[in-house]
């Protein structure tokens, strides 16, 4: 929403809903990972959002360069509130929704994911981090080509 950075009675209402949503999930034993873009470590509502409203953190990290500074804010509070830590990187060709070379791992392949991971745990060793690729189509186009 446009709104959202500005707007504290839609912060705070999203806020509730997290956690009503994680209250619920927790009755039925299933796992609530919040997706997020990288840069929403600017909204003053992160920290709440990480240490009550979900199991689990997942990062939209779209942008090759810094990738380990993009998510310092999120791998901390992963780690002080022991959350599990998603890294999704992104697979798309440079195009598809205004999709530029330095947000995807397209031409660059598999590998290349598989390397920046590596990079990435060595540097947040002290918390439970995996990572996702999005999307399957283009994962698969990938891997076909490889």
């Amino acid at each position: 929403m446009d709104d959202w950075k500005e707007n504290k009675d839609v912060q705070n209402s999203y806020l509730k809903a997290m956690r009503a949503v994680k209250k619920e999930a927790e009755k039925r034993n299933y796992e609530t990972v919040l997706c997020i873009p990288y840069y929403m470590d600017e909204y003053p509502y992160l920290k709440e959002l990480v240490s009550q409203g979900c199991d689990g953190l997942a990062v939209m990290n779209y942008y090759r360069k810094n990738e380990a500074l993009h998510i310092e804010t999120e791998a901390g509070l992963c780690k002080k509130y022991h959350k599990r830590l998603i890294h999704i990187y992104e697979f798309q060709k440079v195009g598809r929704h205004s999709l530029e070379e330095m947000n995807t791992y397209y031409d660059l392949g598999y590998d290349a994911i598989k390397e920046s991971f590596e990079k990435l745990k060595n540097i947040y060793n002290e918390i439970d981090m995996c990572y996702a690729i999005h999307d399957y189509d283009a994962f698969n186009e990938v891997m076909e080509n490889e």
